[in-house]
Protein backbone atom coordinates (compact mmCIF):
# COMPACT_ATOMS: atom_id res chain seq x y z
CA UNK A 1 0.00 0.00 0.00
CA UNK A 2 1.23 3.49 -0.78
CA UNK A 3 0.74 6.00 1.72
CA UNK A 4 1.77 10.16 1.12
CA UNK A 5 2.06 11.92 4.05
CA UNK A 6 5.54 14.25 3.19
CA UNK A 7 5.33 17.93 2.38
CA UNK A 8 8.45 20.11 1.49
CA UNK A 9 9.59 22.18 4.37
CA UNK A 10 8.28 19.72 7.10
CA UNK A 11 11.15 17.84 9.26
CA UNK A 12 9.25 13.99 9.29
CA UNK A 13 9.48 11.57 11.97
CA UNK A 14 10.65 13.84 14.64
CA UNK A 15 8.43 11.29 16.58
CA UNK A 16 6.22 8.49 16.06
CA UNK A 17 2.98 9.18 14.36
CA UNK A 18 -0.54 7.14 15.19
CA UNK A 19 -2.50 5.82 12.18
CA UNK A 20 -5.58 3.93 12.26
CA UNK A 21 -6.96 1.81 9.56
CA UNK A 22 -10.81 0.48 9.73
CA UNK A 23 -11.41 -2.17 6.88
CA UNK A 24 -10.57 -1.11 3.84
CA UNK A 25 -7.63 -0.40 1.69
CA UNK A 26 -5.59 3.09 0.95
CA UNK A 27 -6.42 4.55 -2.23
CA UNK A 28 -3.05 4.79 -4.48
CA UNK A 29 -2.50 8.47 -5.08
CA UNK A 30 0.26 10.98 -5.51
CA UNK A 31 1.75 13.14 -3.16
CA UNK A 32 2.43 15.86 -5.64
CA UNK A 33 4.78 17.69 -2.56
CA UNK A 34 6.17 21.13 -5.27
CA UNK A 35 3.43 23.67 -6.37
CA UNK A 36 4.63 26.40 -8.81
CA UNK A 37 2.38 29.08 -7.24
CA UNK A 38 0.66 31.54 -9.39
CA UNK A 39 1.54 33.98 -6.56
CA UNK A 40 5.22 33.52 -8.24
CA UNK A 41 4.16 34.04 -11.08
CA UNK A 42 4.01 30.11 -11.73
CA UNK A 43 0.79 28.21 -13.55
CA UNK A 44 -0.07 26.29 -10.71
CA UNK A 45 0.49 22.64 -11.26
CA UNK A 46 2.12 20.04 -8.82
CA UNK A 47 5.18 18.37 -9.64
CA UNK A 48 6.62 15.25 -7.62
CA UNK A 49 9.76 13.95 -8.58
CA UNK A 50 9.97 9.85 -8.84
CA UNK A 51 12.59 7.76 -8.32
CA UNK A 52 13.17 3.89 -7.18
CA UNK A 53 15.47 3.05 -4.34
CA UNK A 54 17.88 0.82 -6.65
CA UNK A 55 18.47 -0.11 -10.22
CA UNK A 56 15.98 -3.00 -9.97
CA UNK A 57 13.46 -0.89 -9.85
CA UNK A 58 14.19 1.36 -12.87
CA UNK A 59 11.30 2.83 -15.25
CA UNK A 60 11.56 2.74 -18.84
CA UNK A 61 10.40 5.98 -20.11
CA UNK A 62 6.86 3.92 -21.03
CA UNK A 63 6.48 2.80 -17.85
CA UNK A 64 7.10 6.34 -16.51
CA UNK A 65 4.54 7.47 -18.96
CA UNK A 66 1.94 5.11 -18.26
CA UNK A 67 2.80 5.45 -14.02
CA UNK A 68 2.21 9.04 -14.62
CA UNK A 69 -0.74 9.00 -16.67
CA UNK A 70 -2.14 6.75 -13.49
CA UNK A 71 -1.30 9.04 -10.47
CA UNK A 72 -4.30 11.36 -9.52
CA UNK A 73 -3.53 14.15 -7.30
CA UNK A 74 -6.73 16.04 -5.74
CA UNK A 75 -9.25 14.97 -8.84
CA UNK A 76 -6.48 15.75 -11.23
CA UNK A 77 -4.49 13.33 -13.37
CA UNK A 78 -0.98 13.54 -14.06
CA UNK A 79 1.42 12.90 -16.94
CA UNK A 80 5.61 13.32 -17.64
CA UNK A 81 6.20 16.73 -16.61
CA UNK A 82 6.35 19.04 -19.85
CA UNK A 83 9.17 21.70 -19.52
CA UNK A 84 7.93 24.63 -21.82
CA UNK A 85 9.81 27.55 -20.69
CA UNK A 86 12.85 28.74 -18.65
CA UNK A 87 10.91 29.82 -15.87
CA UNK A 88 9.61 26.26 -15.57
CA UNK A 89 13.24 24.70 -15.95
CA UNK A 90 14.54 26.91 -12.99
CA UNK A 91 11.27 25.99 -10.77
CA UNK A 92 12.30 22.51 -11.38
CA UNK A 93 15.86 22.97 -10.43
CA UNK A 94 14.99 24.35 -7.47
CA UNK A 95 12.76 21.77 -6.51
CA UNK A 96 14.56 18.57 -7.55
CA UNK A 97 18.48 19.20 -8.57
CA UNK A 98 19.64 18.13 -4.88
CA UNK A 99 17.15 15.19 -5.19
CA UNK A 100 19.27 13.55 -8.21
CA UNK A 101 22.69 12.13 -8.14
CA UNK A 102 25.08 14.22 -10.19
CA UNK A 103 26.46 11.99 -13.19
CA UNK A 104 30.10 12.05 -13.44
CA UNK A 105 31.26 11.66 -17.32
CA UNK A 106 33.48 9.63 -16.77
CA UNK A 107 33.15 8.08 -13.72
CA UNK A 108 30.02 7.23 -11.32
CA UNK A 109 26.29 7.16 -12.21
CA UNK A 110 24.13 9.71 -11.20
CA UNK A 111 19.79 9.87 -11.24
CA UNK A 112 17.64 10.26 -14.56
CA UNK A 113 14.18 11.66 -14.43
CA UNK A 114 12.41 11.01 -17.18
CA UNK A 115 9.69 13.65 -18.84
CA UNK A 116 7.57 13.66 -21.68
CA UNK A 117 9.39 14.74 -24.62
CA UNK A 118 9.98 12.53 -27.41
CA UNK A 119 10.77 12.47 -31.54
CA UNK A 120 9.84 8.97 -32.18
CA UNK A 121 7.40 9.91 -34.85
CA UNK A 122 9.57 12.09 -36.77
CA UNK A 123 13.39 12.14 -35.94
CA UNK A 124 14.49 15.42 -34.75
CA UNK A 125 11.37 17.42 -34.29
CA UNK A 126 11.03 16.61 -30.43
CA UNK A 127 7.47 17.16 -28.99
CA UNK A 128 5.57 16.87 -26.20
CA UNK A 129 3.05 14.25 -25.43
CA UNK A 130 0.43 16.36 -24.20
CA UNK A 131 0.72 18.37 -27.52
CA UNK A 132 2.07 22.03 -25.87
CA UNK A 133 4.26 23.98 -28.58
CA UNK A 134 7.93 23.04 -28.22
CA UNK A 135 9.37 26.34 -27.62
CA UNK A 136 11.73 25.81 -25.23
CA UNK A 137 14.90 23.48 -24.65
CA UNK A 138 17.72 23.20 -22.14
CA UNK A 139 19.92 20.38 -24.01
CA UNK A 140 23.19 19.31 -22.34
CA UNK A 141 26.34 20.27 -24.61
CA UNK A 142 26.25 17.91 -27.31
CA UNK A 143 22.52 16.81 -27.04
CA UNK A 144 20.84 15.82 -28.79
CA UNK A 145 22.69 12.96 -30.59
CA UNK A 146 22.74 9.65 -32.10
CA UNK A 147 18.80 11.03 -33.59
CA UNK A 148 17.48 8.26 -35.17
CA UNK A 149 18.49 6.06 -31.85
CA UNK A 150 17.57 8.19 -29.01
CA UNK A 151 14.20 9.45 -29.23
CA UNK A 152 13.21 9.95 -25.42
CA UNK A 153 14.17 12.89 -22.87
CA UNK A 154 15.14 12.81 -19.57
CA UNK A 155 16.40 15.28 -17.04
CA UNK A 156 20.12 14.84 -15.31
CA UNK A 157 22.82 16.57 -13.11
CA UNK A 158 26.00 15.84 -15.38
CA UNK A 159 29.26 16.53 -14.90
CA UNK A 160 31.75 17.23 -17.78
CA UNK A 161 34.82 18.03 -15.75
CA UNK A 162 35.40 20.79 -18.33
CA UNK A 163 35.26 23.08 -15.29
CA UNK A 164 31.64 24.45 -15.63
CA UNK A 165 30.09 22.00 -12.79
CA UNK A 166 27.28 20.08 -12.45
CA UNK A 167 24.72 21.08 -15.17
CA UNK A 168 20.91 20.87 -14.78
CA UNK A 169 19.91 19.95 -18.28
CA UNK A 170 18.18 17.60 -20.37
CA UNK A 171 19.39 14.25 -22.64
CA UNK A 172 17.80 12.23 -25.32
CA UNK A 173 18.06 8.59 -24.68
CA UNK A 174 16.73 5.42 -25.60
CA UNK A 175 13.77 4.17 -23.46
CA UNK A 176 15.59 1.45 -21.72
CA UNK A 177 16.69 -1.15 -20.58
CA UNK A 178 19.72 -1.79 -21.73
CA UNK A 179 21.13 1.66 -21.99
CA UNK A 180 24.20 3.16 -20.54
CA UNK A 181 24.16 3.01 -16.85
CA UNK A 182 20.98 1.26 -16.64
CA UNK A 183 22.35 -1.31 -14.16
CA UNK A 184 24.18 1.48 -11.97
CA UNK A 185 21.90 4.52 -12.12
CA UNK A 186 18.73 5.16 -10.78
CA UNK A 187 15.68 6.13 -13.35
CA UNK A 188 12.82 7.56 -12.34
CA UNK A 189 10.32 10.67 -13.57
CA UNK A 190 8.96 13.76 -12.88
CA UNK A 191 4.68 13.87 -12.89
CA UNK A 192 2.99 17.06 -13.38
CA UNK A 193 -0.82 18.04 -12.36
CA UNK A 194 -2.14 20.42 -14.24
CA UNK A 195 -5.58 20.37 -12.45
CA UNK A 196 -8.14 21.86 -11.75
CA UNK A 197 -7.58 20.53 -8.09
CA UNK A 198 -10.63 19.32 -5.66
CA UNK A 199 -9.94 19.03 -2.19
CA UNK A 200 -9.35 15.42 -0.70
CA UNK A 201 -11.70 13.77 0.53
CA UNK A 202 -11.15 10.32 2.70
CA UNK A 203 -12.66 7.20 1.31
CA UNK A 204 -15.37 6.27 3.40
CA UNK A 205 -14.51 2.30 4.45
CA UNK A 206 -10.83 3.98 5.80
CA UNK A 207 -9.70 6.57 8.92
CA UNK A 208 -6.71 7.81 9.16
CA UNK A 209 -5.67 9.64 12.30
CA UNK A 210 -2.34 11.21 12.56
CA UNK A 211 -0.40 12.34 15.93
CA UNK A 212 2.28 11.14 18.13
CA UNK A 213 2.34 8.29 18.97
CA UNK A 214 2.09 4.40 17.39
CA UNK A 215 0.61 2.80 13.96
CA UNK A 216 -2.37 0.39 14.82
CA UNK A 217 -2.92 -2.28 11.75
CA UNK A 218 -5.92 -4.42 12.86
CA UNK A 219 -4.95 -4.53 16.28
CA UNK A 220 -1.06 -4.48 16.28
CA UNK A 221 0.92 -1.77 16.73
CA UNK A 222 3.98 -1.35 14.17
CA UNK A 223 6.16 2.17 14.69
CA UNK A 224 8.12 3.59 12.45
CA UNK A 225 11.34 5.96 13.00
CA UNK A 226 12.71 9.42 11.75
CA UNK A 227 14.37 10.39 8.61
CA UNK A 228 18.38 9.48 8.47
CA UNK A 229 20.32 12.47 5.56
CA UNK A 230 19.20 12.43 2.39
CA UNK A 231 19.09 9.25 0.85
CA UNK A 232 15.79 7.80 2.41
CA UNK A 233 14.12 6.97 5.48
CA UNK A 234 15.40 4.24 8.18
CA UNK A 235 12.99 3.13 10.54
CA UNK A 236 13.93 3.78 13.97
CA UNK A 237 13.29 0.59 16.26
CA UNK A 238 10.36 0.60 18.97
CA UNK A 239 9.96 -1.84 21.78
CA UNK A 240 7.87 -3.97 19.92
CA UNK A 241 8.02 -7.53 18.23
CA UNK A 242 7.36 -6.14 14.50
CA UNK A 243 8.09 -2.45 13.46
CA UNK A 244 7.01 -1.23 9.78
CA UNK A 245 9.77 -0.03 7.69
CA UNK A 246 9.64 3.16 5.16
CA UNK A 247 10.96 2.10 1.68
CA UNK A 248 10.98 5.47 -0.22
CA UNK A 249 9.95 5.83 -3.82
CA UNK A 250 11.06 9.06 -3.04
CA UNK A 251 11.77 11.65 -0.45
CA UNK A 252 7.96 12.47 -0.31
CA UNK A 253 6.13 8.96 -1.51
CA UNK A 254 7.08 5.74 0.45
CA UNK A 255 6.01 2.05 0.19
CA UNK A 256 4.83 0.57 3.59
CA UNK A 257 5.97 -3.02 4.25
CA UNK A 258 7.12 -4.88 8.02
CA UNK A 259 10.38 -5.16 8.88
CA UNK A 260 12.39 -7.49 10.90
CA UNK A 261 14.03 -5.72 14.19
Amino acid sequence: MNISICRPGVTLFRGCFLVLVTFGVFESAANAGFEWSTSVGGNGHYYELVLPTDPSGNFTWFQARDAAAASIYNGSAGHLVTVTSSAEDDFLRSAFESSLKVDNLPGSSGDFAWIGLTDVAQTGNFQWITGEPFTYSNWAPPEPNFLGIEHYGQLWVRDYHDGAGPIWSWNNSQPGPGIPRWDTGLFGYIVEFDGPFTAAVPEPSTLIILGIGSLMLFGRQFWYGRRNGQTGYEPKRCDKSRSFGVNSASFRKFTWAPSKR
